[in-house]
């Protein structure tokens, strides 16, 4: 139960979570989940990605709050942002290799990969509900995530299993 309550520690409102001595926090300062892992050590070939964050920035923010909000966009994006590319630089090296492949190669070529965004949704927050524990408001985010989760598998839930249904050299190349 620690370890649950550490990962969502924000340590701007609530000390850190000590666990056999040692204080842990997370607060998105260490960044979005690894996807590498998923495509290592997972059975399955298809991954859901789900972002939260907007995949392009909005205008050029001018006021010291503005800067700082973006500011911590950046440090949480970035990293997920770059592996993608990654990922997405990868697969074309490997497409376009004459050379034999291994494991690590044939994962990265066959996974298959998802994408549910939240852009129009989460730009009518304000960045400052990103850590407010009002009930009503959770309620709220949770109903409009099924929503998009309805919506996207209307569209492409027939992919699942079978192929892409991202282009992640598109997006993320």
């Amino acid at each position: 139960m620690n370890a649950l309550l550490a990962s969502g520690c924000l340590p701007n409102l609530q000390q850190a979570v000590e666990i056999d001595g040692k204080s842990y926090w997370d607060g998105a300062f260490a960044a979005n989940p690894a996807v590498f892992p998923l495509l290592y050590e997972c059975a399955s070939q298809d991954t859901l990605l789900v972002l939260l964050s907007p995949s392009s920035l909005g205008p050029t923010p001018r006021t010291a709050q503005d800067i700082r909000q973006r500011a911590l966009e950046l440090a949480f994006t970035t990293p997920f942002m770059r592996e993608m590319h990654m990922i997405a630089q990868a697969r074309a090296f490997v497409a376009a290799s004459a050379l034999r492949i291994g494991r690590l190669e044939r994962r990265v070529m066959r996974a298959r990969f998802h994408l549910i965004e939240a852009d129009g949704l989460m730009g009518q927050f304000a960045a400052e509900t990103r850590i407010t524990p009002h009930l009503p408001f959770l309620e709220r985010l949770r109903d409009l995530g099924r929503e998009q989760a309805r919506v996207w598998l209307d569209r492409h839930g027939r992919r699942l299993g079978r192929e892409s249904s991202l282009d992640l050299s598109a997006l993320f190349g």
